[in-house]
């Protein structure tokens, strides 16, 4: 029986294994460096204690998710997603309750940063894994052309 408990990463090197994992999974390219972890993890106004959430079974990273909110002074109504699931732990629900947390976090993050104004939720796919695809597309996201510079879909959630 897997047992989850939510809560931060202890470490990066815990959310890099999970990368590696999952990439090795989806035979894609990681999607995230060590750098861009921490960059994200640096940024100006992110708290990991509010925009992260973390499953584990025993001392296993499982999942990790994270709302990622743009300068609060460019107020620009956009808020980034960004999650894994282990591919050994899929079909179990993670997926839907991590992507349903960052939902609802991110559209805090907008109403505090942009009330009145339109807001979105960008998420960027991954080119050739269909199953995510459909997970957003199930939860109301709606895809977007990738853009010239990456091969990526972009799927935007536009809150009323």
């Amino acid at each position: 029986m897997v047992v989850l408990k939510t809560g931060p990463i202890e470490t990066i090197s815990d959310l890099e294994t999970l990368i590696r994992r999952w990439a090795h999974h989806w035979e894609v390219a990681v999607p995230l460096s060590r750098a861009d972890v921490e960059a994200m993890f640096a940024s100006r106004g992110f708290s990991p204690e509010l925009n992260t959430r973390a499953y584990w079974t025993g001392s296993d990273l499982i999942a990790f998710g994270l709302v990622k909110g743009a300068d609060p002074a460019a107020n620009l109504g956009r808020v980034a997603i960004f999650g894994l699931v282990d591919p050994s732990h899929r079909h179990h629900g993670i997926g839907r309750s991590l992507l349903a947390w960052q939902v609802e976090r991110a559209a805090e993050l907008l109403v505090e940063t942009t009330p009145g104004e339109s807001r979105e939720i960008k998420v960027i796919g991954d080119a050739g894994v269909d199953e995510h695809s459909r997970l957003y597309l199930r939860y109301g996201f709606r895809r977007r052309r990738a853009t010239s510079h990456s091969e990526h879909p972009v799927y935007v959630l536009i809150l009323p």
